[in-house]
């Protein structure tokens, strides 16, 4: 055992290290012990707390991979190197339980109330509705929810932060499984710190969860091809069969995963055999992957097939492809952001602050492909699958995103939920190859290189804190429902008649799913839903009496409001004055208010 002063020295350094990162993490905790919950809408969580608690979680975060990315290069690895990625779960999982701690009721974004309903169908039914196709995530909460005897609601706020563990200890061990040396397991941990999703972190959404559950995946695969264990053989077949079930889209996703590992390994073989490259890893056939990508396929296929919806899903998909589908979310955004009046300099500052360390990395992966490149024209140089692997899975996964973009199909608009393969791909690629090229540069140009990349992956991880909640910081409004909110919805859909919902944003049309459940009968009252007009259609009329065929019911959140009246106060699709105009308009009524919702209902009797 090596007890030389030098190492004595590094030992004591990742000692205060990780000392100085825990006690800023218990920092954190009693911020928010002693901070009130919030007592209505927050336009921002950012601001719900003091300055000082985000530079503690900055620092906690930054003492994590200080002593990750100094274990990864040094060569007598401390024994306390498991404090980096101890500190860093601890951070990340306090940022992503921030809504609980806050007592949000829940988040409207889309999908996650309608989530709640679907969960509600198994509790009222015993199993799965109808429209179902994805049940696993639907009934591990319920099935959670009966067990501890939680809310569903507290549930699928807690699932994503046990799925983020899950993500985190699968990266830990396919890095393990495939890095030749310690070093590369931590720098990609070090990697894998940074919270890179965006609100995919923290919101119930089965395709995440799907995602979450690929590294440990791929750690029993890759380990029963090449232990040829039984047991990692009947573990990864266990796993795999669900997966379809979870999400349809990323059972389609794995399969293209599997045959991009299949491609690896022949251009491999290929290399070694042909271009007389090096290799340091054991030779497979690239028929190993057919049997996983067929289980996935034939599972997905007939599964999907049960649904009525299956033959107008695959015709709407080919029309998608084939004739494009309404206008590329690129010229989408274009249009607004010419609209909002924002220049080069705008646009850059909002890309930095909302998707910064998402570039970053795909700034050093493109490098990393580049290396990769250059070994496979060097007959010299060893060559890894798993290199070549998630070389080809990043470049995929970002081409085929980009293509959604700037195509008008596969309608996506400019959600991550693609583009988040690559960066799981990115995180790995960075980490193996960084490491394996660093190590081999000798004195200043190896401590240069090492600050540099510590930088980058530190500045990464303090964008990615500000970046997973909607804020006034990236121009967008916290997600948060209040339960002032809920409790108006469920009044709404107690007393309204059957005339039509105008709405802004998908809560009203969304909450009767989570009230009655997403395939069990609705009362006829719920009638039908309609996203309001531009500016609720005064443009051109003095009253919403002259905008309307019949009456309408116009529902507005707190939500609504604050993203319209305080974000863009005379800029989008609704102004400041509009909201004013429907106080003074005689055609409308205010037939509900609690301080955060409002209900109005407007009468098309002309006057």
């Amino acid at each position: 055992m090596d007890t030389s002063p030098i190492n004595s020295n590094k030992e004591r350094f990742v000692k205060i290290i990780g000392i100085i990162g825990f006690i800023f993490i218990i920092l954190v905790l009693i911020t928010i012990i002693t901070t009130p919950p919030a007592s209505g809408y927050e336009i921002s969580i950012y601001d719900a707390y003091p300055w000082y608690f985000w530079f503690f979680i900055c620092i906690s975060i930054t003492c994590g991979i200080l002593i990750l990315t100094h274990q990864a290069f040094v060569q007598e690895k401390s024994r306390w190197w498991s404090m980096g990625i101890f500190i860093i779960i601890f951070a990340n999982l306090i940022i992503i339980l921030l809504p609980i701690f806050r007592g949000y009721f829940i988040s409207d974004l889309a999908d996650e109330v309608s989530h709640l309903g679907m969960i509600k169908d198994i509790v009222l039914t015993g199993h799965a509705g109808n429209s179902n196709y994805y049940p696993v995530s639907h009934i591990l909460s319920s099935e959670l929810s009966y067990i501890c005897g939680l809310n569903s609601r507290f549930v699928i706020k807690i699932i994503p932060t046990i799925f983020y563990l899950i993500y985190m200890i699968g990266l830990y061990l396919f890095a393990r499984a495939i890095g030749k040396k310690f070093g590369q397991v931590l720098l990609v941990m070090a990697f894998g710190s940074v919270l890179l999703f965006t609100y995919f972190n923290y919101l119930f959404l089965p395709t995440h969860l799907f995602l979450c559950l690929i590294p440990p995946l791929l750690m029993l695969f890759y380990k029963k091809i090449t232990s040829c264990s039984l047991g990692y053989a009947t573990i990864f077949v266990i796993m795999l069969l669900p997966m379809p079930f979870i999400h349809p889209l990323g059972s389609l996703f794995l399969v293209i995963l599997f045959l991009i590992f299949g491609v690896s390994i022949l251009i491999h073989h290929f290399l070694v055999r042909w271009a007389h490259a090096q290799s340091t890893t054991i030779l497979h056939s690239p028929t190993i992957v057919i049997a996983p990508a067929l289980i996935v396929f034939i599972i997905f296929f007939m599964w999907f097939s049960y649904f009525a919806i299956f033959e107008s899903t695959v015709r709407q998909a080919y029309e998608w492809f084939i004739y494009g589908h309404g206008t590329p979310p690129i010229e989408t955004m274009s249009e607004q952001l010419q609209r909002a009046n924002f220049g080069f300099y705008d646009f850059i500052d909002l890309l930095i602050k909302t998707y910064g360390h998402d570039v970053l990395f795909v700034l050093l992966s493109l490098i990393a492909v580049f290396i990769i490149l250059r070994k496979v024209f060097s007959s010299k140089s060893s060559l890894k699958v798993e290199e070549i692997l998630f070389s080809l899975v990043f470049s995929a996964f970002s081409l085929f995103y980009i293509s959604t973009l700037v195509g008008s199909f596969i309608s996506t608009g400019r959600s991550l939920r693609i583009f988040c393969w690559a960066l799981m791909a990115s995180t790995i690629l960075n980490g193996i190859v960084f490491h394996e090229q660093i190590s081999r540069l000798r004195d200043k140009k190896f401590k240069a290189c090492v600050g540099i990349l510590t930088i980058i992956i530190i500045l990464s991880a303090i964008i990615g804190i500000f970046s997973v909640y909607h804020s006034p910081h990236i121009k967008q409004a916290n997600l948060q429902v209040t339960k002032m909110d809920w409790n108006g919805m469920e009044w709404f859909f107690n007393y309204k008649n059957p005339d039509t919902t105008i709405y802004i944003n998908q809560l009203p049309y969304r909450a009767s799913h989570a009230i009655f459940g997403f395939d069990a009968p609705k009362p006829e009252t719920r009638g039908a839903f309609s996203l309001a007009i531009p500016h609720f259609g005064y443009n051109g009329n003095e009253t919403l009496a002259h905008s309307y065929n019949s009456d309408v019911y116009l529902v507005i959140t707190g939500r609504d409001k604050a993203f319209y009246t305080k974000l863009w106060p005379k800029l989008g699709r609704f102004i400041l004055n509009d909201f004013d105009r429907v106080d003074l308009d005689s055609a409308v009524n205010k037939i509900y208010f609690n301080g955060e919702l409002e209900i109005w209902k407007i009468s098309t009797i002309k006057k």
